[in-house]
């Protein structure tokens, strides 16, 4: 349908709440300059509601994993959500970040609890590093955690697009291949439908593409 001449447009956009506080809305700006008559909507949803969002078309464009977008829907790769392990400088007394294992199991660590895989997941690399994971603080989101370790009570295990937000002198950051079993490839989708119905639809998929690849 067309919106009548000087009318806004509005399109509705879902991600998950990491995906929405440290991709989506810091790129805002420039896709609402792009697209000046766009008011947009954001939602922050589950992958199962951005799926079903997006097959019923009350969602025009969703942000999540890649291996969760069904047949019927198309997708195109974003980036990789890659993990790290965040220590605040009160735990490291002026030295080095401690190595990975020794940080799992002496120091007291936040995470996200929702995700059942990416919990096992942890577990998984702490066996392997022959530690017992300490995990002190579950919480609902990585955006939580984050705030957490702000606090500088504890470490946290967070997608390295957090660490975009904090000073390394006050916090360093633990990589490690052993996080790569954690990552997760992150696609923009869309029903193919929406870009034969709506307005503008088809420049705005090309824009987000564009902006949201990291």
């Amino acid at each position: 349908t067309h919106a009548c001449a000087g009318e806004p447009v509005r399109f509705c956009l879902g991600a998950g709440d990491s995906l929405i506080q440290w991709l989506l809305l810091p790129g805002l700006g420039k896709l609402q300059r792009e697209f000046p008559r766009v008011i947009f909507r954001i939602n922050g949803m589950g992958t199962r509601e951005i799926v079903s969002g997006l097959q019923e078309m009350s969602l025009d464009f969703g942000i999540l994993r890649r291996d969760a977008v069904p047949r019927g829907l198309k997708c195109k790769a974003a980036g990789e959500m890659k993990f790290a392990l965040y220590v605040p400088g009160p735990f490291l007394h002026g030295k080095k970040a401690p190595a990975l294992g020794w940080a799992l199991e002496n120091l007291p660590i936040a995470t996200q609890s929702g995700d059942g895989r990416f919990s096992k997941g942890l577990h998984g690399i702490a066996a392997k590093l022959g530690v017992r994971l300490n995990i002190v603080l579950e919480c609902q989101t990585f955006t939580q955690a984050l705030c957490v370790l702000r606090g500088g009570g504890h470490a946290a295990i967070l997608p390295q697009l957090a660490g975009r937000d904090l000073d390394p002198s006050h916090f360093a950051t633990i990589t490690s291949p052993h996080f790569q079993s954690q990552a997760r490839q992150i696609a923009v989708a869309w029903n193919p439908r929406t870009i034969h119905v709506r307005e503008m639809a088809d420049r705005l998929c090309r824009s987000l593409l564009e902006h949201y690849r990291f």
